[in-house]
Formats: C-alpha cells, sequence, structure tokens
C-alpha cells in the first residue's frame, strides 16, 4: 500500500512536470507562515508579488487544489503578461492594498487566472481518474459559473433598488 504522502508528492511533481516548472511548495505550518502576508490560508496559494515564487498547500489531501496553484506557477512563468501577473511600480498605501484586494475578491470569479487554473485542475484530474478531487474542482467551477452570473444580477438588483429608494424620496419630498 502507497502512503498518502508519497501518493501526493508523486502527482505533485507529475504536474510539475507536465507544467515544465519547479516552484518550491511548502505545506502545513511553514505554508501559514509564508502566506501570512497575504493574508490566511484558506486551502493553498501562489506568492509571486514579492518574488517569492512559491506554492504553499494547507496539507496534502487536494491534488486539486495543488495542480491549481502550480498551474498559477506556470501562468507566472511563462504567460505572466496575458494574466496580468505585473508588481506594482510603487509601494502601496494601506488604503490602496485594503481596495485593491477587495476589488480582487469582487472580481475572483471572473479572473482569467483562476477560470485557467481551474481547468488546468479539471482536467489533471480528468485524465488521471481522481474522482473525489475532480469532483472537488467541479463544484469550485460551478460555484464560479453560478457567481459570474449571480454577482451581476444581485449587482443590477441591488442598483435598481437604491434607484427607486432614492426616486421615492425625490416624489416624497418634491
Amino acid at each position: 500500500m502507497v502512503s498518502n504522502d508519497i501518493f501526493f508528492e508523486a502527482h505533485l511533481d507529475n504536474i510539475a512536470y507536465d507544467l515544465a516548472i519547479s516552484p518550491p511548495v511548502l505545506y502545513g505550518e511553514e505554508a501559514k507562515q509564508a502566506a501570512k502576508i497575504y493574508g490566511s490560508l484558506d486551502r493553498g496559494a501562489y506568492l509571486w508579488k514579492n518574488r517569492e515564487n512559491t506554492v504553499v498547500l494547507k496539507n496534502k489531501d487536494s491534488i486539486s487544489t495543488a495542480a491549481h496553484e502550480l498551474r498559477h506557477a506556470w501562468q507566472h512563468q511563462y504567460s505572466h503578461t496575458s494574466f496580468n501577473y505585473k508588481l506594482p511600480t510603487k509601494k502601496q498605501s494601506r488604503f490602496h492594498a485594503f481596495f485593491s484586494r477587495i476589488l480582487y475578491w469582487l472580481t475572483y470569479f471572473f479572473n482569467p487566472k483562476e477560470i485557467d487554473a481551474d481547468k488546468f485542475a479539471a482536467d489533471y484530474c480528468r485524465r488521471n481518474k481522481l474522482t473525489y478531487d475532480l469532483r472537488k474542482v467541479r463544484e469550485q467551477i460551478i460555484i464560479s459559473k453560478i457567481s459570474r452570473v449571480g454577482i451581476p444580477i444581485g449587482l443590477i438588483f441591488m442598483l435598481s433598488c437604491v434607484t427607486y429608494l432614492i426616486y421615492l424620496l425625490i416624489t416624497i419630498n418634491g
């Protein structure tokens, strides 16, 4: 019987080979510490802003997350201009950094980097018959697709409500 760690490491090597990349990969507490400046570590992340070029994973339980994050490393190394991996030319103020982060999370499901990384992870899991991981990444893709439709509808609804409230205020006071 092959241990889960060896199984995971073999897939990690296979993914990196497929993508022709070799960034360092950190797990567990070491990964949490490395990702601290980016915020919390939910499942995984690709650290590139401070030139780390490191993949961090919360633990060794998701091959699809590893494939997703390694795809980000590939994007940065081979196709950084088409995926908008560019460093700010000057240090951002806390205010600007805060709103940049909010804007990123609001547009996360529309981001070509994330769409490409999800697709790669799903393709890798499908090719390697990793049904559990494939189901997880498919769920993420469905959530992304629903969000791409739901967020604009929600914003339109919210703007319509605000517009209607303003109209009511004007007609009541006018």
